[in-house]
């Protein structure tokens, strides 16, 4: 979900996810907490910079693993926000993702937008 202008995301119902890449967006909210986050093969979230807390299982263990994020953010097991995908409804009338959960890790997203700005999702 890179180089889009989400504003929160929220993967906890995937629990089989392993790879996350959320690069160059607007995020303030986001929530890996998906029981599963010893399991990720890769994660990425730099230059969000209002993304100051990231809610996930175990903060010494991503502290340690996931250092691609901003230097401002920090994880938390509990960033006390709600968070829920974040399009602006202007450019995006309609989306769907799914399947959710996802068993192999992977999930489809799709707009009715024929120029979408949403690009590659995982890697």
């Amino acid at each position: 979900m890179n180089n889009n202008q989400l504003t929160s995301l929220d993967v906890t119902q995937n629990t089989a996810l392993r790879s996350l890449s959320c690069d160059n967006n607007q995020l303030t909210c986001l929530n890996v907490k998906n029981g599963n986050n010893s399991n990720f093969t890769s994660f990425y979230a730099l230059n969000n910079p209002n993304l100051t807390c990231i809610e996930v299982d175990d903060v010494a263990y991503s502290t340690a693993n996931w250092t691609s994020i901003d230097a401002g953010a920090s994880f938390s097991t509990n960033c006390n926000n709600d968070c829920s995908v974040g399009i602006n409804e202007a450019n995006t009338p309609s989306l769907s993702i799914y399947p959710n959960p996802s068993n192999t890790g992977l999930i489809q997203l799709n707009t009715s937008i024929v120029n979408s700005d949403i690009k590659r999702i995982f890697y």
